[in-house]
């Protein structure tokens, strides 16, 4: 990613929305839907805005667990005509929990850069940088729509179409936990307030459970390490090294089992990779290879992954396990798992903020359908 995706503005807070419809008389929606696409060579995750008085059509990359959305801002500054700063002494900046003024001439020349604007600390969670930025608002467009689209984001309430309408009568539910540490402290090196932490318990594969310190998937308080939390920008679901060790011991002696073959070579990021042509195929669930289970409140309260989402293929005869070892951050606590987004792939997840539980259906492949078949209407 560009090194340009440092400069942020706050769209969560501050931005004022221009609401376009065909009829302007209709009101005004409770929810906004917005497409989501997939960069398939760096496998993330970014939907379109239009932006500024020009409406500059901008890609940004979603963070499920940040402020912010992230774009080159040089795609931005070059188009801005509406771009407001924010002063740092302002109502606004305060809202925002600013951290303090920029002062431009102790900085590199940087576009729109204004000394005594509101300053933001941000961890980049490309480069692992902390960033010293500065907020502003724009004016953002928002457009109706139908949803008919090949993923979707859903902010506020929408109404889904059929087969999702079924769906999402029986979705299984968790509490969404927060982890104390990183309830204010954790600003100055990463914005990490918003992250969506769930409670695991304990990890199946081909429901039998595995054996490491379960101590790791829980919260320490005092340290802000360990738990389970989900983000869009990891590719692929991230463990810590022991929890990582024990589940692709367990996968592949059950693989084995099956007849599927470990071969040596394997391709980084991933650490067991097998011989594509001992994995039969599935007519759901993609390749029929053992199911990994994230256990939470209760036996019967989990989340399977089947082949589809567990194995990525990197070459005609080789398949991988896409579950990697967690890597320690450059700032901040460590993450014990951190599920990433080619595991929420054709799943419902629904974010209760109100209420602070997730809930998730099982993979929409079991039902016939995909998140290629999803439609949603504003309300």
């Amino acid at each position: 990613m560009s090194s340009t995706l440092s400069i942020l503005i706050l769209f969560s807070l501050l931005v004022l929305c221009s609401f376009s419809n065909a009829k302007r008389s209709s009101p005004k929606p409770e929810g906004f839907i917005f497409p989501i696409k997939k960069n398939e060579t760096v496998n993330q995750y970014y939907t379109s805005i239009q932006i500024g008085a020009n409406s500059t059509k901008l890609n940004v990359v979603i963070d499920i667990s940040g402020n912010f959305l992230w774009f080159s801002s040089d795609d931005y500054f070059s188009s801005a005509s509406s771009y407001l700063p924010i002063p740092c002494d302002s109502k606004e900046c305060g809202i925002a929990d600013g951290s303090g003024c920029i002062l431009c001439e102790n900085h590199p020349p940087v576009p729109k850069c204004i000394t005594n604007m509101c300053a933001n600390d941000a961890l980049n969670p490309y480069s692992g940088t902390v960033g010293y930025n500065g907020l502003s608002t724009d004016v953002l467009h928002v457009y109706s729509t139908h949803g008919q689209w090949y993923r979707n984001l859903i902010i506020g309430n929408v109404a889904y179409n059929k087969p999702i309408e079924a769906i999402s009568k029986s979705l299984i539910s968790t509490p969404l936990i927060r982890n104390p540490v990183i309830s204010y402290g954790n600003e100055v090196v990463g914005n990490f307030t918003l992250a969506y932490f769930i409670n695991v318990k304990s990890i199946r594969v081909n429901n039998k459970t595995l054996s490491f310190n379960n101590s790791l998937l829980s919260i320490d308080e005092s340290t802000g390490e360990g738990g389970t939390c989900l983000r869009t920008v990891r590719s692929y679901t991230s463990l810590h090294r022991s929890i990582y060790r024990a589940l692709v011991n367990e996968f592949v002696k059950s693989a084995a089992s099956q007849g599927i073959k470990r071969v040596a070579s394997v391709l980084a990021p991933f650490g067991a990779c097998f011989d594509a042509k001992t994995i039969a195929s599935g007519k759901t669930v993609g390749p029929r290879v053992p199911t990994i289970d994230l256990v939470m409140n209760g036996k019967n309260v989990f989340w399977r992954f089947y082949g589809s989402n567990s194995m990525v293929s990197v070459s005609k005869n080789v398949m991988c396990l896409a579950f990697v070892e967690e890597v320690t951050p450059f700032v901040g606590p460590a993450t014990s798992i951190t599920v990433g987004g080619y595991q929420m792939e054709n799943y419902l997840l629904e974010f209760d903020l109100t209420s602070s539980k997730l809930r998730f259906s099982p993979s929409l492949l079991l039902s016939g359908t995909s998140c290629s078949q999803f439609g949603a209407s504003t309300i």
